[in-house]
């Protein structure tokens, strides 16, 4: 479903029943699975499926009424009474699988602390390979370094919440901040320079270290946005207190 030329919008089909023996198919000469659906406009129809994306829709219409002109897929079954609705709606919806999180941040790129995160998984040697993209959480034996919404929540303490009608000004320089604060730290944690040099693996730092645990992240992240309230005044002071973070056991 396409609004305006600048966003494209995909949603998946829509589920209805149709509560009506007046439903007729009529299908092509080439290929009779292709034709046309004959709906009576009396008939109840039922949403099975889709009952958040239709209110959606119906609310996008009536705020932007030119939205009318795109469509979407629509299944139709017939109806069989209430006990053949029921089980419809247990059909389509019990077995649904939520994507994690993590995937979540990989494929939606209209966040923009999304594509920050991405970016930082590009930009810094850190992360450069060592990031699940999949899960939410590691195991004790992970190659990984961290999880995708690990560092995404790291970058949201660090940043702060970022709209996403931020302009593409702003968005670099957030981005860049994130990038440069993460470079600059990498040094100042153990293990975390001989993880980079792959003398030492993820799974191994884990069972030593702290740091290399998602809320150690979280906590740096948090810090780094502490000390940029105070860069302008001091920048050298800002690198004395983070290089304090070597000497911590």
């Amino acid at each position: 479903m396409e609004a305006g030329a600048e966003h494209l919008f995909i949603f998946s089909a829509i589920t209805v029943s149709v509560d009506s023996d007046e439903v007729f198919f009529h299908g092509t000469d080439a290929n009779s699975d292709i034709g046309m659906l004959v709906l009576p406009l009396e008939a109840k129809y039922i949403i099975n499926d889709g009952q958040h994306r239709v209110a959606a829709i119906a609310e996008a219409l009536r705020q932007r009424p030119s939205l009318k002109e795109n469509t979407i897929s629509v299944v139709i079954l017939k109806d069989g009474g209430l006990e053949r609705s029921q089980q419809i709606f247990s059909d389509l919806n019990r077995t649904v699988q939520k994507t994690s999180k993590s995937l979540d941040i990989a494929f939606d790129h209209r966040i923009p602390l999304n594509r920050i995160t991405m970016n930082c998984v590009d930009s810094v040697p850190l992360f450069r390979d060592r990031i699940d993209k999949e899960r939410v959480s590691l195991s004790i034996r992970s190659p990984w370094f961290a999880t995708l919404s690990g560092l995404q929540a790291a970058n949201r303490r660090l940043l702060g919440e970022i709209p996403e009608g931020v302009s593409r000004e702003e968005e670099e320089t957030l981005n860049s901040r994130a990038v440069e604060y993460w470079k600059t730290i990498t040094p100042l944690v153990e293990p975390w320079p001989k993880i980079v040099e792959g003398v030492l693996k993820p799974q191994e730092a884990r069972q030593h270290y702290l740091s290399s645990y998602a809320l150690v992240l979280w906590a740096l992240g948090q810090i780094g946005n502490d000390l940029q309230f105070a860069r302008d005044e001091s920048a050298g002071k800002n690198y004395y207190v983070l290089e304090h973070l070597s000497k911590i056991d």
